[in-house]
């Protein structure tokens, strides 16, 4: 059948859109027979679509509950009393001091880390030991946990050296101490140990002195 173009029937209106002051143009266009460019049933968009931000929901965001958080308080280091033993199974060469950490109080508290220490000969006058804080054979290497004493419990350190090798020493009379999270020093007296503790002098093994973290128990408190 030979090709037969009808006529082509533009029609151009301008239109002003109320209120927004644009002016659309609208062909229409009628077309019989074999066309090629539109097809029916296909949107064109020409005006902007606002999108929402990747990930998001057009839907109410639910924000997750926390629950409820509890700090438990520190210790007051004036609440609490101290006493001093000989420690079982030091080191080879080794003495050792176990001190206990004891909360005569009706409510929980909490330490962590290592107690200050300084100790005094008969006349007062303060021993130079060199201070390490855990890593010997007396004590621990691990590093300090908090604590939670509860009324009536208990939490322990351990302090340790080596005995003297030499005759020239100094007796240990007293140690000063202070916890973590407290000021005021509690002076305990070691007179009443039963072995040797005593500074050795300097260059000497027995000068240092070895203080492990607070503990909940004493087997922690010890080199394993």
């Amino acid at each position: 059948m030979p090709y037969r173009s009808e006529p082509l029937t533009v029609m151009l209106r301008l239109m002003k859109v109320a209120g927004l002051g644009s002016v659309v143009l609208v062909a229409l266009l009628g077309v019989a027979g074999c066309t090629s460019g539109y097809v029916p049933g296909t949107a064109v968009s020409t005006g902007a679509s606002t999108q929402l931000p990747s990930g998001s929901s057009s839907s109410t965001p639910v924000v997750p509950r926390s629950g409820p958080t509890t700090t438990q308080a520190l210790c007051d280091g004036a609440a609490l009393s101290l006493e001093v033993a000989d420690a079982e199974g030091g080191g080879t060469g080794q003495t050792a001091v176990l001190m206990t950490v004891r909360n005569p109080g009706p409510t929980a508290c909490m330490l962590k880390g290592y107690p200050r220490l300084t100790a005094l000969d008969a006349s007062g006058t303060v021993l130079p030991f060199t201070i390490h804080y855990g890593g010997s054979q007396s004590v621990t290497n691990q590093q300090p946990e908090a604590v939670t004493i509860g009324p009536g419990g208990s939490a322990f350190v351990t302090f340790g050296k080596y005995r003297c090798d030499v005759g020239d020493k100094a007796q240990v009379q007293e140690v000063k101490v202070i916890l973590p999270n407290t000021s005021a020093p509690t002076v305990l007296d070691l007179t009443a140990l039963s072995h040797d503790f005593a500074f050795c002098g300097p260059g000497d093994p027995g000068s240092e002195l070895a203080v492990s973290p607070v503990e909940p128990t004493a087997a922690k408190t010890r080199s394993h």
